[in-house]
């Protein structure tokens, strides 16, 4: 369940981004940078915890490929989010007003590898229930 946190947070971190372009309201800006880093912080978790997953996969050549590709996504946009907060923050560490205008398309590259690291964490958990504990 620890996985939702960061896909949430990313995602609504690119929809507030939306709404401050649309309404140009500094609310907005404000709002984007702390979801993004709520996905910084529960996104690193979240890896830590699939990666003491990786054992289990261990000589499956199919499902750890598939470990692999999925981390590797994530972890693309885990850098991509990390790079994103980077960009957003003055060297006071407050927000800035609007974000740099390559904040926003970088939090949708975020979103786009998320999607697609998503599917992959799905297959590996509701396909092949990597990290769901069995009864016995």
């Amino acid at each position: 369940m620890l996985v939702h946190f960061p896909l949430a947070a990313w995602l609504l971190t690119a929809a507030s981004d939306a709404a401050a372009l649309a309404m140009g309201r500094p609310f907005f800006w404000h709002v984007s940078a702390l979801l993004c880093l709520t996905g910084l912080v529960m996104g690193g978790i979240a890896a830590m915890f699939g990666a003491m997953e990786l054992p289990r996969v261990k000589g499956q050549a199919k499902l750890e490929r598939l470990a692999i590709i999925h981390g590797s996504v994530m972890g693309g946009a885990w850098v991509v989010a990390l790079v994103a907060m980077v960009l957003r923050i003055d060297s006071s560490l407050l927000t800035r007003v609007p974000a740099p205008v390559i904040v926003p398309i970088l939090d949708f590259v975020v979103a786009a590898l998320l999607l697609a690291g998503a599917v992959l964490g799905g297959e590996l958990v509701y396909r092949y229930g990597v990290g769901v504990k069995r009864d016995g």
